[in-house]
């Protein structure tokens, strides 16, 4: 991973090795888009013998005594000797245990957009200061890799695409080297930004009711700005 400064020269002030798998030789952290990623997951769970339906939403629960039914929003899944919700932050399961905490903003908001990758940019970098909380980008295929800026949380989800892209632009002016990139693709609409919030939250106490448990997101979230680096305590409730 690298550092660099903002400004129009983005000077890089660190270079850090993340390393490599001794055995595979892989490196320890990558980049892909979550579609490719969800994939990627659907044919392993596929292939472990998983029976995978789509366009069925949970909607209830009832916990019996040697069973948990799961209810869907036309009618009964059936009956099974466990339920496990991992399904993120907006969990449903969640919901229907009963269990009312849910994620919280923390203020911050993030652009995002897939751009080309200049030959320059061989690893993950990020810029801090400037005009916003953090900028960078990450590799996601030879060619391609995800850019993003970190700033404060705004109501910017009804913007049409061109104005979002523009508002990109004007916000990454601090920030020099491969951004020129970044910004020429953003002004060619060759790359489509998306908006979301940071929120975080973990459920206290037991993360289950019955035999309906909540994993992952669904129990406990972070903002993409410390990612799995969780407290002690929620990595021991975990293990």
């Amino acid at each position: 991973m690298g550092l660099r400064a903002p400004g129009p020269e983005a000077p890089v002030i660190a270079r850090m090795k993340d390393g490599e798998h001794p055995q595979t030789g892989l490196p320890s952290a990558m980049g892909m888009p979550r579609a490719e990623l969800t994939r990627i997951l659907y044919e392993h769970a596929v292939r472990a013998g998983a029976h995978v339906k789509f366009g069925r939403r949970v909607v209830d629960l009832i916990n019996h005594e040697d069973s948990v039914e799961v209810i869907l929003e036309a009618d009964s899944a059936g009956r099974y000797d466990l339920l496990i919700g991992a399904d993120g932050i907006h969990s449903t399961v969640r919901s229907a245990m009963g269990i009312e905490s849910g994620p919280e903003r923390t203020g911050m908001g993030i652009w995002r957009a897939f751009v080309s990758r200049p030959a320059e940019v061989e690893c993950t970098e990020l810029y801090y200061g400037g005009p916003c909380y953090i900028a960078g980008y990450t590799p996601t295929g030879h060619d391609s890799m995800y850019a993003f800026l970190v700033s404060d949380a705004q109501d910017h989800f009804e913007m049409r695409p061109d104005d979002a892209a523009q508002l990109v632009i004007e916000q990454s002016r601090g920030y020099g080297g491969p951004w020129e990139q970044v910004r020429a693709d953003l002004t060619a609409g060759a790359a489509q930004v998306n908006y979301t919030w940071f929120t975080k939250h973990v459920v206290p106490g037991q993360w289950n009711r019955g035999r309906a448990v909540i994993i992952g997101d669904a129990a406990h979230s972070c903002p993409p700005t410390i990612a799995q680096e969780l407290p002690r305590a929620w990595r021991m409730r975990w293990c």
